[in-house]
């Protein structure tokens, strides 16, 4: 719910003053994301990932 992949059903979430509900984009420039697992698409280049996940 945190990264904005899973809507909240109830309450609010405040991540450095930002409320997701209100403010997702402000949220994601401030945190990062890790996957359990590697993420790794065969049809994106090195550059392409890159963009998706360094940017």
């Amino acid at each position: 719910m945190i990264t904005g992949l899973i809507p909240p059903t109830s309450g609010k979430i405040i991540v450095n003053g930002f409320d997701i509900a209100t403010s997702m984009d402000s949220v994601r420039n401030i945190l990062g994301l890790c996957p359990q697992y590697n993420i790794l698409f065969d049809q994106l280049t090195v550059r392409e990932h890159l963009r998706l996940f360094a940017i």
